[in-house]
């Protein structure tokens, strides 16, 4: 068996396409990085940075980047080890230091004001998924991890058979769990961590993964007796048709005005 693979984004309405908060592995990694070098494990992310926060962007790209590019397992008993070691230590403390210098020298260093913004820490939601691979052949299990309301759902023969982590559209609200880049704002977050293992995967499963926007908008048409992902399998192929879809929910207040990011994954193969 292998994976498909397909992504689209939108930011809100209104904004620029560089205020764009969310972001997804593999697609956006930095030069030099390889996306799926590792030998036993191909990994899907994505992120969705909390606009209240500050440089919440950037930090969501840190994490996508920094956990996609991660050659072992990720569990719920390491996740947060990994936040200290692979996510701040490596990746955002140097990005941010690269940041705030890049401010200095273009003559707008940072204010007070983004300084004590700066202290809360940026905070964002995360979903990863990781397939196991033997000797180039996808296996037929996959785990999962989230922290938020970023959501999986696998369908396999026209049926909906996961949901992960929320079950319902009434489980989302305004608060959502965040990761946040100030480790002592994580203390609480053990017991928000959702991680499944062992989860199957068959020959003509697909697997969506979007962010809160459009997984609330997916749910309520199932509650309704819909099949979503018929949906978007008629609807978006394409870039343009993607972006046309997500503009006319929002128009008919079927979807509110954020970030979207949705990645398909179709397994083939025997």
């Amino acid at each position: 068996m292998n994976i498909e693979y397909s992504h689209f984004w939108l930011q809100k309405a209104g904004n620029s396409a560089s205020a764009y908060e969310d972001n997804f592995f593999p697609y956006k990694y930095p030069f030099g990085i390889n996306p799926h070098n590792q030998k036993n494990i191909k990994r899907y992310v994505i992120a969705d940075g909390a606009s209240t926060a500050y440089l919440s962007g950037l930090w969501a790209t840190v994490l996508v980047e920094g956990f996609g590019a991660y050659g072992d397992e990720i569990t719920d008993t390491n996740f947060f080890d990994l936040i200290q070691t692979v996510i701040l230590n490596e990746n955002w403390n140097p990005r941010l230091a690269n940041y705030i210098q890049k401010r200095a020298d273009g003559g707008k260093p940072l204010s007070w004001y983004d300084e004590v913004a700066l202290q809360k820490g940026a905070a964002s939601t995360l979903l990863e998924i990781s397939f196991s691979f033997d000797e180039n052949e996808l296996q037929d299990k996959f785990s999962t991890l989230a922290i938020g309301d970023s959501c999986l759902f696998q369908v396999r023969n026209d049926e909906l058979i996961t949901k992960f982590p929320l079950n319902s559209s009434a489980d989302f609200d305004n608060f959502p769990s965040l990761i946040s880049s100030d480790p002592k704002r994580n203390v609480n977050l053990h017991e928000k961590i959702e991680y499944r293992e062992n989860m199957s995967i068959i020959s003509g499963d697909q697997l969506f993964l979007m962010t809160d926007a459009l997984a609330s908008w997916f749910l309520q048409e199932h509650e309704k007796g819909e099949k979503p992902w018929k949906i978007i399998g008629e609807i978006v192929v394409e870039k343009s048709g993607f972006m046309d879809w997500i503009e006319q929910l929002r128009e008919n207040n079927l979807m509110r005005n954020d970030d979207v990011t949705l990645m398909i994954l179709e397994i083939q193969g025997d």
